[in-house]
């Protein structure tokens, strides 16, 4: 991720999802959520600039195009 921009998305493991988003996990155990390695786990490719448009509904938005 620190390749495509410096500030990285939150994705924890699925499993994590409900000790995430209680509010009673104690904030070292949620740190620890955090560390759940995404390499090889995502797909990148280039996209329209339709993504960044409010007014861009559907496929548009996933669209290969063409970087050149």
């Amino acid at each position: 991720m620190t390749k495509l921009h410096d500030r990285q998305p939150i994705i924890p493991d699925q499993a994590a999802y409900d000790d995430w988003l209680d509010p009673a996990t104690p904030p070292t155990k949620a740190k620890e959520l955090l560390s759940h390695n995404l390499d090889g786990e995502l797909q990148f490719r280039p996209v329209s600039r339709a993504v960044n448009s409010v007014k861009t509904q559907g496929a548009e938005c996933v669209e290969p195009v063409n970087p050149l």
